[in-house]
């Protein structure tokens, strides 16, 4: 059985930086050319989307491992976990049927990284291409090893990951399982 991979690229950056704006900003671009595009958010200091009194938190509240709630066109799974996975097994499990997923935050995980430095003009990054970066978006003026992108051109970075990261992905974009 063949398992498609989608193209991983992940945001990072500071808080207020511009992270989710870029993001709502990219995915147009990758719709309009008929790509299947899911995004992944860290939430670092954990969330909670089921609310008191609804059917769902009660099945949790009553002991419930997983609670996946599905309406005619959208679907939540809410779940536990004894640890949290790797964006690439999240992506793979959850996400399998992307092109692309664009991931906000989890910086330490090992997978290609555009980092947002918002307006600090004095701003460097702090990640290193040992780390995964493959691109900036803050100063134009900034001297690093990787391309850098205004964030008032959000086309461009989107042409740089669709040429850098898509192009011929559907034909290496598969691995056999």
């Amino acid at each position: 059985m063949e398992k498609k991979v989608p193209v991983i690229v992940g945001f990072a950056g500071f808080s207020n930086t511009g992270k989710t704006t870029l993001i709502s900003n990219l995915i147009p671009f990758f719709t309009k050319k008929g790509l299947k595009v899911a995004t992944l958010k860290h939430a670092g200091h954990g969330f909670d989307m089921d609310r008191p009194g609804k059917d769902t938190h009660k099945h949790k509240s009553a002991g419930a491992f997983s609670v996946m709630i599905v309406g005619p066109n959208t679907m939540a799974l809410i779940r536990d976990m004894e640890e949290r996975p790797l964006v690439p097994d999240l992506a793979g499990t959850y996400l399998a049927d992307a092109d692309i997923v664009l991931v906000e935050g989890f910086k330490s995980e090992d997978h290609p990284k555009v980092e947002v430095l918002g307006d600090d003009l004095a701003a460097r990054p702090r990640l290193t291409v040992d780390s995964g970066l493959v691109a900036v978006v803050g100063d134009q003026d900034l001297e690093v090893d990787v391309p850098v992108f205004s964030p008032s051109s959000p086309g461009d970075l989107a042409r740089w990951i669709e040429k850098t990261f898509l192009d011929g992905h559907q034909e290496q974009g598969k691995e056999t399982t």
